[in-house]
């Protein structure tokens, strides 16, 4: 994701060879759900998802982005 640290937005750009099922979430330090967004269903090809961090208190996060039955997890982290 980048900026990384976010300050307001952060942008995750992904690569699909195939068409999937995209979700997003985002855990806190405790591994606490603290958001739960459904994408929808893309083609092949590139894309960007726009996580508000304005909604989520200062500190380190963890994202974890689904395509189908693949995951990827990577770690965030919130300022101001």
């Amino acid at each position: 994701n980048f900026p990384n640290p976010a300050n307001g937005t952060s942008i995750i750009p992904y690569e699909l060879e195939n068409a999937a099922s995209i979700s997003f979430q985002v855990h806190d330090q405790n591994g606490k759900l603290v958001m739960d967004q459904f994408v929808g269903t893309r083609a092949a090809g590139n894309y960007r998802f726009e996580l508000n961090t304005d909604v989520l208190p200062v500190g380190v996060y963890s994202y974890t982005m689904t395509a189908d039955d693949v995951r990827s997890t990577k770690r965030m982290t919130v300022i101001r």
